[in-house]
């Protein structure tokens, strides 16, 4: 697909408004030895290592993944990029047997790293159930499996959408999306719970709504130039400051994993608390990946943690994404265990442990938080600059 949008250019003479670049990335699905996020790796060392100033410069990076019949689309956006697509294939559904699908970025394609070092990003994809189950990844994975015919309108649709893109003399970010999940993600009641004080973010999404209408209104009459530089500014600093991995690789908020660990642990105290040692343990199994303390040695599994870590050198796209504390709670976890099925029921060395890692974990979702205004006020000031455009 890559090749045959190449020829058509070349062979066309089609001259587009931006610099479109062709490239393909080594080391995508593996990389590196002795660490947890080897996949990504050649996308990953291309936009921080190789071409750092992709990370403001570049309009967007479109990923062709694996397609396969019958061709369900299914896009991963970044949240900027959301409703253009959406309003581009909706023109396209011509095109399109069956109904596409958008979803957050995911990372296990290329579009995460990109989108996660500040580059408004999407990935087209079809992957059938039938297909990943019992052919991806395997000498079964052919030419013969492609159907040409109903592959072709699809990369039409797909096609649209660049050219569109390429059209755009402003570019065609948005931040509806962003606001509402951003909103969504905030859990008034947690946050009460543990004492943290609110306001100053709460003001500062009231901030973006206003900073966003006034730049959206300012879209037309804005000189192009200064626009689009305001406006993709804006967009690198909300997808660096909010772009975030869960402990089993989902895009998140950076508040997000360490709020679940914090309340989670809450629950294994809870349930200690009442004596009730198995469903303690199976809170704790919902804690980063403290799951794995009931399948590895304790060596195995702290070997494990500490390849999640903020300072270990091969931590490579992981580092983009702001990874939660991975508690080292292996030595509490067998001795629930190990403790309730001696049918003891003093828990108290456990519960302080787990008080004191929650501790730690709200102090963490504090910071977390209090960053988000910081960034969200970054982005305000971007958009806030596009308005005066």
């Amino acid at each position: 697909m890559i090749l045959a949008i190449a020829k058509a250019v070349m062979e066309s003479g089609f001259q587009p408004r931006y610099t479109w670049v062709f490239a393909t990335h080594t080391g995508e699905e593996y990389g590196i030895a002795d660490a947890y996020y080897d996949w990504l790796y050649g996308a990953w060392y291309r936009i921080t290592e190789e071409h750092p100033e992709w990370q403001t410069d570049a309009v967007a990076f479109l990923n062709f993944e694996g397609h396969a019949p019958p061709y369900r689309l299914r896009v991963h956006v970044t949240q900027e990029l959301w409703g253009f697509v959406d309003r581009q294939l909706r023109r396209a559904g011509d095109l399109l047997a069956n109904p596409y699908r958008l979803v957050d970025i995911y990372s296990w394609n290329e579009a995460w790293t990109f989108g996660a070092a500040g580059v408004p990003s999407l990935t087209f994809g079809s992957f059938p159930a039938s297909f990943s189950r019992n052919r991806y990844h395997t000498q079964l994975d052919t030419v013969d499996e492609i159907d040409f015919d109903g592959l072709a309108p699809v990369l039409e649709a797909e096609l649209r959408l660049l050219l569109a893109l390429d059209r755009r003399a402003t570019l065609p970010l948005s931040f509806d999306r962003r606001i509402r999940t951003l909103a969504a993600s905030l859990n008034d009641a947690l946050m009460a719970r543990w004492g943290y004080e609110d306001t100053a973010l709460r003001e500062a999404l009231d901030e973006l709504r206003a900073a966003w209408t006034a730049a959206s209104g300012a879209r037309g009459a804005a000189d192009p130039t200064c626009f689009n530089d305001a406006l993709r500014e804006a967009a690198r600093r909300s997808l660096t400051g909010f772009t975030a991995l869960s402990a089993w690789d989902e895009t998140i908020y950076p508040h997000e994993q360490v709020q679940n660990d914090a309340l989670y642990l809450s629950k294994a105290m809870s349930a200690l608390r009442a004596g009730e040692w198995r469903r303690a343990i199976w809170r704790l199994w919902n804690v980063a990946q403290v799951w794995y303390a009931s399948l590895l040695s304790r060596e195995t599994f702290r070997v494990e943690m500490s390849h999640h870590a903020l300072d270990y050198p091969k931590l490579a796209w992981g580092g983009q994404g702001k990874l939660a504390p991975y508690l080292d709670l292996w030595d509490v976890h067998a001795a629930i265990g190990r403790k309730g099925r001696a049918g003891e029921t003093d828990f108290s060395a456990e519960l302080d442990e787990l008080r004191a890692a929650r501790r730690l974990e709200l102090d963490e979702l504090a910071s977390r938080l209090d960053a988000m205004t910081t960034a969200i006020e970054g982005v305000v000031e971007r958009l806030s600059a596009a308005a005066a455009c």
